[in-house]
This record gives C-alpha cells, structure tokens and sequence, in this order.
C-alpha cells in the first residue's frame, strides 16, 4: 500500500494591467506552480469569451506540472477603444481543495481629450472699399488626455461657415 498525495495549484503573478493606451501591447505573466509532492494535472487555461482585448499567448495547457516547478502563462492586452476592461482567467486542475481558480484580468485604457479654444473669435475689423480683407487667427488643438488623440480632419462648420477657410493644415491623420 502506499500514499500518492495530489498536486497543490499556486498561482503568481499580476493580472492587473494599469493603464495601457489605445494601439499599444502589453503583457503578464502569471505562473502555476505545484507546491505538492506529486503532479499537478491543469486540464485547462482559458479566458471567458468575451474578453476580446486580452489573449493567452502560447498557452501551454492541458499539461501535468511536477512537483516543486511552475508553468507560466502570457496574457496580452492589445485595447482598441477607450475604457476600462475586465474578464476571467479560468484555471481548471485536479487539486482537489481548488479544481477551479478564477482569476480577475483587468485593465483600463484612457481616452484622450481633446482641447480646443471655446471663445476664439475674431476682432472688430476695419472694411475696405477695394480688395479683399482677410486676418490669419491661429486655431490651436491640444491633447490634455493620457493617450494619443488621432485627428482625420478639420473642417468650418456653422451658420457663416463661407466666410471662413482654412489655411496651412497638415497632412492627415495628425497624431
């Protein structure tokens, strides 16, 4: 007779991505070790489904983990729009005290902000009776966000719009 004691499931490492902007990749690792005196089975690594910001990269689950070592496990974050983001990293294994951890995967991704002048107007102006009249007014556009604002163009709009043009813009889009 004899005894074969199961595996125990440790889990290490951050799934807590902070801030990531828009466009960028960012990556954690989280290991699975077995802090047993037998195997460790992991019958499976997986991310609910409607997580489509986060991956698992080379996930190598199912797969036995030996005693004293750890099996890491890459989730990268790619954001492609604004706002905070969470999910559920399940881990299924045949530790009897915990055959099932969830683990919470979140991150945030800043918006930018765009700012512009609210009151940017014009002048009184003297009119000429020959010629054209016309007076250049810089129109500055700034970024007060985290991240980076993409402008894919500029246009006048309103009630006197013909009245106004635009001059020396830049190719678009502008980053």
């Amino acid at each position: 007779s004899g005894n074969a004691p199961p595996g125990d499931i440790r889990v290490t490492g951050s799934t807590e991505f902070g801030n990531v902007c828009p466009g960028t990749t960012q990556e954690k690792t989280i290991s699975i070790c077995n802090v047993g005196q037998c195997n460790l089975t992991v019958s499976s690594v997986s991310l609910d489904t409607n997580c489509v910001d986060f991956v698992l990269v080379n996930n190598p689950f199912p797969a036995v983990v030996s005693h004293d070592s750890c099996v890491d496990v890459v989730i990268r974050f790619t954001p492609t729009m604004c706002g905070p983001k969470s999910c559920t990293l399940e881990i299924a294994s045949d530790d009897p005290d915990q055959p099932v951890i969830n683990l919470p995967v979140t991150a945030n991704t800043p918006c930018p902000s765009i700012d512009v002048p609210p009151d940017l107007g014009f002048g009184p102006e003297v009119i000429q009776s020959a010629g054209a009249c016309s007076t250049l007014l810089p129109f500055p556009i700034s970024n007060k966000g985290d991240c980076n604002l993409v402008i894919t163009n500029i246009t006048i709009g309103g009630v006197n719009a013909g009245d106004f043009s635009l001059s020396g813009l830049p190719s678009f889009p502008v980053i």
